[in-house]
């Protein structure tokens, strides 16, 4: 996240690292990702976006489930995508190719 705000990048993606052929744990892995984005953007603000491939259905919900833990306002919750903003910044969680994603500058 410093290495992208430093090239004046506006978003970064990540896929979820670890849940597919490393097998951990998918809910530590989104809570790990999600607290650590959290604390990062109170010092870069970019928008952080989650790749989830769609037939992983279990990680995106857990994803949304810690990026609900951090909402004020409830989100309707049968959406693909969802997102929050803290700090300067916002993480997003949404279903798709982490291929296909653009980076914004």
């Amino acid at each position: 996240m410093k290495q992208a705000a430093n090239d004046n990048c506006r978003s970064i993606a990540f896929p979820a690292i670890g849940c597919g052929l490393a097998k951990c744990s998918t809910s530590l892995v989104a809570q790990t990702m999600i607290q650590e984005v959290h604390r990062q953007l109170a010092k870069y603000p970019l928008s952080v976006i989650f790749v989830i491939k769609p037939e992983r259905s279990d990680i995106y919900d857990e994803f949304k489930k810690e990026i609900r833990l951090l909402q004020e306002p409830k989100q309707p919750s049968n959406v693909e995508y969802i997102s929050t903003t803290i700090g300067k910044g916002t993480i997003e969680v949404e279903k798709g190719n982490i291929t296909k994603q653009k980076v914004t500058r």
